[in-house]
């Protein structure tokens, strides 16, 4: 993806002015840092917009959907696409909307006719919605369907984005931030920790590939390693280059860096190659290494000064994406020419004279076994040993029932209830609230007193003409401050309450639900990994038998005693052995798989169960089996809970016969009204009431109630299936009782065949 800009700071959360507020301060934090600038939010100011408040209940009469409204807005003054014109190769969308003497005015929309595809009505848009000015976020933007808002911000000239970011970081870190909100960065350092670690690994292949083709072009190991030497002397030129030009260490200056390796090899390998041919003609090791460093060194100056120059123009253009690229090749190419020149020679020296060519092969061997040994384990974990845990079903269940992702879900379940308790409980106490509005009038109101209308000063009438008094200035600026305590109101908002208490209790009763059906899949689990171990233990000792069957066998066919049948029968059961073995390990595995993902593990977890710790089985009973059930089984405590939801839902619909009484206190403060007090309070009581309204409420009652009939039938017939279930679990019990006695004969009967087979 694109890089907008070099540093970048990502608030992800659900409520806007939330995300808003957030966003101000770390705004304000980044405007504070020296060397940023240009520091904005991608969400932008608000907008001054036209709301479109439905009335519900009347467009649903209608049959008319907010998502028909929606579409015909938009439709009629945005537009909608019917075609394409091609114009050449370039495509114009043909739109739909209409005339521009029909969207030209405010009044326009609310005189737009809605159509209904059910009743067939045709309505102006006044008749079920309002249209109100309001501010509203400009812009909304989404990073993987979650609200996410982006403070981006440019460094000044001089600066590094790394270093303001780095200053910023730890004010940012030290907000307080509420539940469900993160921040976490883009920019440039996301950059570097998605595209870094892919460099890493190809620079360490770069290296390895180097190093296997001079390998094989020298035929020896110490050549390889002088050349190789010479690539570390690059990084000091490298790295001075970059703060010379003020460049930062990006991705392109990486791509420099590995580019840089494979050309400064080239200087290595022409010091290397002339060292070897004068020790080939004779001449001693110190004689060969000086004379390389003459000899070569105008040809390596010349390749390595031109391929500097030519990169010069890219370091000058001061282009963001090219420029790094050439400071790093430039200044690292000039800097391990001079290095090289001096250390590969007396590299070369040291590593060729008898009395150092063998500690050093060893000592090379040594380090390229452990960097192959740290390039498998960094740059390919997927082929790393799995890791093993050992458990007891004690520790099993333990584990999870802490780790397991289903109740993780279920124990946010009874937190957000907890959440709506505490929502509800707010409703019983007064409401403070505020409206103000600031507005402009166009023409100011006038009062007219007509001639003569205050009687007459003597013979003249007062006033002697028509007079006019403006009512108020031209802008009028009004402010209203109430505090209301509902009081009939307090029915509904207990049984609201009660109703949210109900749903913190279902919530519970599905995470216990959840809980036991965990604890019975890790034991059935457990169980099935014990056998299958057992069974795995047991095709191996069959396994053996049978390799030693055959090779009793081959022996008796040799002296005679049996004929070829014999080990053709003996095989068979090897081969039956074999495929005995390869299915427990197959069950092995499938189980382990199945019991790391109850347990929250990685999936190539190896799990080592034993049985100690196993509990004792006791024979329950079935009279307290049934009435622990009836305790404690989540499914009845959810039914009961939901009974008692809809017991409290019933009774709030009947108090909705109930008049609404509120009493309400008010403040108003006005500036602009001429013959009206600055300040106004106002005491009283409210009264609403819904007289009638065509047996809306009378159904919503006779709806609950057979709502509350189906949930008492429902936990009547939970009660009689669990006391089913009972029965069943009790008749398997039996005959897996009958089954382990029937094993035990069967193994006394065939240690007893094994005991006579071993005496015979």
């Amino acid at each position: 993806a694109q890089m907008e800009a070099p540093i970048e700071m990502r608030i992800a959360g659900d409520d806007i002015d939330e995300l808003k507020r957030l966003g101000e301060k770390v705004q304000g934090i980044l405007e504070d840092v020296p060397g940023s600038q240009y520091v904005y939010r991608d969400y932008f100011n608000d907008s001054y917009m036209v709301d479109v408040n439905v009335d519900d209940e009347l467009a649903n009469r209608l049959g008319i959907t907010e998502a028909s409204l929606s579409s015909t807005l938009s439709g009629a003054f945005d537009g909608a696409a019917v075609s394409t014109f091609w114009e050449g190769d370039r495509a114009i969308t043909i739109r739909l909307r209409l005339d521009p003497a029909s969207r030209s005015s405010f009044a326009d929309i609310g005189n737009t006719y809605l159509n209904s595809e059910l009743t067939r009505a045709s309505v102006p848009l006044r008749s079920v919605a309002t249209l109100a000015p309001e501010w509203q976020t400009s812009r909304i933007v989404r990073r993987n369907g979650v609200r996410t808002l982006t403070i981006r911000a440019f460094p000044k000239p001089g600066y590094y984005a790394s270093q303001i970011l780095k200053q910023a970081m730890s004010q940012i870190k030290a907000l307080d931030l509420p539940t469900g909100y993160r921040i976490y960065y883009g920019g440039e350092k996301d950059n570097q920790e998605e595209t870094f670690p892919q460099m890493l690994v190809a620079l360490a292949i770069s290296l390895v590939a180097i190093f296997l083709v001079l390998l094989v072009q020298f035929r020896n190991i110490s050549d390889p390693f002088v050349v190789m030497a010479s690539i570390p002397l690059t990084l000091f030129g490298a790295i001075l280059g970059l703060v010379i030009t003020h460049n930062p260490f990006g991705f392109t200056a990486f791509m420099g860096l590995i580019s840089l390796c494979g050309i400064v090899v080239r200087n290595g390998i022409i010091l290397v190659d002339y060292c070897n041919e004068k020790v080939a003609e004779g001449e001693t090791l110190e004689q060969a290494a000086r004379e390389a460093g003459a000899r070569r060194l105008r040809p390596i100056f010349l390749t390595t000064i031109a391929a500097a120059v030519g990169v010069t123009p890219m370091i000058l253009s001061g282009s963001s994406l090219w420029s790094p690229l050439a400071s790093v090749i430039a200044f690292g190419l000039i800097f391990s020419m001079f290095f090289t020149l001096l250390v590969i020679p007396v590299l070369f020296v040291v590593i060729k004279s008898p009395s150092m060519k063998g500690r050093f092969i060893a000592s090379a061997t040594t380090a390229v076994a452990i960097a192959a040994c740290v390039l498998l384990a960094g740059g390919r974990q997927a082929i790393a040993e799995p890791a093993k845990q050992s458990l007891t079903l004690t520790q099993a269940v333990e584990l999870a029932l802490k780790q397991n992702s289903v109740l993780k879900i279920g124990r946010a379940k009874v937190t957000e209830a907890d959440e709506k308790i505490v929502s509800a409980r707010s409703q019983y106490f007064p409401q403070l609230t505020n409206n103000t509005n600031y507005m402009a009038l166009s023409d100011n109101q006038l009062i007219t007193v007509p001639a003569g209308s205050l009687g007459n000063l003597g013979s003249t009438p007062f006033p002697d003409r028509d007079m006019k008094i403006s009512q108020s200035d031209s802008t009028i600026f009004y402010s209203e401050t109430t505090l209301a305590q509902p009081i009939t109101q307090l029915f509904k908002i207990h049984e609201a309450n009660q109703i949210a208490l109900a749903d913190r209790g279902i919530a519970k009763a599905e995470l216990t639900t959840s809980e036991n059906e965990t604890v019975y899949t890790v034991h059935q689990l457990y169980y099935t990994l014990l056998i299958a171990y057992k069974e795995r233990d047991a095709a191996q000792a069959s396994l053996i038998a049978a390799e030693e069957n055959i090779r009793d066998s081959e022996k008796a066919v040799k002296s005679g005693n049996s004929l070829d049948v014999a080990v053709t029968a003996a095989r068979a059961n090897l081969l039956q052995s074999r495929q005995a073995l390869l299915v427990a390990e197959n069950s092995i595995s499938d189980v382990t798989e199945e019991l790391n993902d109850v347990l929250g593990l990685p999936s190539d977890t190896v799990l080592e169960v034993t049985e100690l710790g196993l509990p004792e089985v006791a024979e329950p009973l079935k009279e307290e089996i049934h009435e622990q059930a009836r305790n404690k089984n989540g499914e009845i405590l959810a039914a009961r809970e939901k009974l008692e939801k809809l017991r409290h839902a019933v009774q709030a619909a009947k108090d909705e016969y109930i008049p609404d009484v509120t009493l309400f206190a008010k403040h108003g403060y006005q500036d602009g009204a001429a013959f009206l007090d600055d300040n106004v309070g106002i005491v009283g009581i409210k009264l609403s009431w819904n007289i009638f309204d065509w047996g809306k409420r009378k159904g919503e009652i006779g709806q609950r109630k057979a709502q509350q009939l189906q949930a008492k039938e429902n936990l009547a017939r939970i009660d009689k299936r669990i006391g089913i279930e009972i029965d069943k679990v009790f008749r398997r019990l039996d005959s897996s009782k009958e089954m382990i006695d029937v094993a035990h004969e069967v193994l006394s009967l065939r240690r007893e065949n094994a005991r006579l087979d071993e005496n015979r």
